[in-house]
């Protein structure tokens, strides 16, 4: 009697018009599992078409949301675009005047300068993801140098880290 309260109800049911069609005539016994495996069958089915269907139902909203999803990197992307162009562009009219300037003032625009490039080049990559997923974008590998890679990167940070020790 545990086990078969830890069996679903459907189930359940199934096995107790089992075990009331056990009085009936051998034959009559075997149609009825025949039928009743039968319903089984269909219903288990319907609820798989059932589960097709919502999943294709929520496909077809997720396609919905890349897109949406796309538009905004888009949009984003190309307003930071701006911003970014405006302190690369004035950092290199400052930069333009260096005999006027500290060698301090002079690395720390160099770095707003390094920054600001850098950052836009994150932007381009985020519009480039539409272009990945659209499979439009082809691949251009270039080699490059990782230890100059961390060194720009201990460089930038190290003023940070030295403030906090």
């Amino acid at each position: 009697m545990t086990q078969m309260m830890s069996i679903n109800n459907d189930q359940t049911n199934l096995l107790r018009q089992v075990f009331k069609n056990q009085s009936v005539p051998e034959e009559k016994k075997e149609r009825a599992i025949e039928t009743i495996l039968y319903e089984e069958l269909s219903r288990v089915n319907n609820e798989l078409v059932n589960m097709q269907r919502e999943l294709a139902k929520k496909n077809n909203e997720l396609i919905g949301l890349n897109k949406v999803k796309n538009q905004f990197l888009g949009m984003a992307a190309h307003d930071l675009r701006n911003p970014l162009g405006v302190i690369m562009n004035l950092s290199e009219i400052i930069l333009d005047e260096e005999d006027q300037l500290s060698e301090e003032s002079i690395s720390f625009l160099k770095k707003i300068d390094y920054l600001a490039n850098f950052m836009l080049n994150m932007v381009t990559e985020l519009l480039d993801i539409s272009s990945i997923e659209a499979g439009s974008m082809t691949l251009n590998k270039t080699n490059f140098d990782i230890v100059t890679l961390i060194r720009d990167s201990v460089s930038l940070n190290k003023p940070l880290a030295d403030k906090k020790s």
